[in-house]
């Protein structure tokens, strides 16, 4: 299954931001991406667009809370803070979930390369110890000087 991807530009489009936020969040590592090897162009991932996204819009309303409660109440700022840190460590476990889901789905990939080849290295043993087998029974044995020959010599008189 492939992961949806979007272009930096539709992705701005989607959060609403500019391609160069798109863009400056790649490369911070806030939202994953890669360049594809086929066109060279930028792909990112939709899950993880969603999930800064989401991020983005809870860091903006925890700041206006936050100048909220400065004006209304003093004390709750820590409040404030605290679910802020709380809410980035949720979006940080959802995108550690996503990154091991994506990390076992290539892991699976990787050790059913890997059996195809062991099954590859195993055929290929069978077919060498096969053709092994039939270069000996097509390779003439030495003559042996053995004690019929031996006999045959000194019966003829040829040594």
């Amino acid at each position: 299954m492939k992961t949806p991807t979007l272009s930096p530009q539709q992705a701005a489009d989607r959060a609403g931001v500019s391609r160069k936020a798109i863009m400056d969040a790649i490369k911070a590592d806030k939202v994953r991406a890669w360049k594809s090897n086929e066109s060279g162009r930028w792909e990112v991932v939709a899950a993880s667009l969603q999930t800064w996204a989401e991020a983005r819009t809870t860091r903006r309303a925890v700041t206006y809370d936050d100048t909220t409660s400065k004006e209304v109440a003093g004390g709750t700022d820590e409040l404030v803070s605290l679910r802020a840190e709380r809410d980035e460590a949720k979006i940080e476990a959802r995108l550690a979930a996503k990154d091991v889901e994506r990390l076992t789905v290539q892991l699976d990939r990787e050790r059913e390369a890997l059996s195809r080849e062991q099954d590859t290295v195993a055929d290929l043993r069978r077919r060498l110890d096969k053709a092994e087998e039939q270069v000996r029974a097509l390779t003439p044995l030495p003559k042996q000087d053995g004690i019929l020959s031996r006999i045959k010599s000194a019966w003829t008189g040829k040594a």
